[in-house]
């Protein structure tokens, strides 16, 4: 029998979170959450990401510092250089509000968690 407690690793947080409100962006990471486009920006721009030093920075840090805090194992160039100077763009039409990041709990009409919205999904699934 599976361990109910080595499960957690098994769940799929993006399938059942996605962003719902900006905020400061403290508590979102730059490259790994998806926060623009629908898709981490790792995902979608992979070249840049596998270039980047500090896979772990913040949106807030990146906004707040300028794009000088993101550093590369080297210097982009060809079509690195064009995905960093896409993504530049992008982000410019963003802007980070004073409020905490949230997520949306895709699981409730309302958005919001709740142990009844999570178990009612489970109980789909028989272990």
């Amino acid at each position: 029998m599976l361990n109910l407690l080595r499960k957690n690793h098994l769940v799929n947080w993006q399938a059942v979170c996605q962003p719902n409100d900006q905020g400061n962006g403290k508590r979102t990471l730059f490259w790994k959450d998806d926060w623009w486009g629908g898709k981490s920006l790792a995902i979608q721009f992979p070249r840049l990401f596998a270039l980047a030093l500090n896979k772990d920075i913040s949106v807030h840090t990146v906004f707040s510092s300028g794009w000088g805090v993101i550093r590369f194992r080297r210097t982009p160039f060809g079509v690195s250089l064009q995905q960093w100077e896409d993504l530049k763009c992008l982000c410019n039409l963003v802007s980070l509000t004073d409020g905490k990041d949230k997520l949306f709990w895709k699981l409730d009409a309302r958005g919001r968690f709740s142990v009844g919205s999570l178990y009612r999904t489970l109980k789909r699934f028989p272990v």
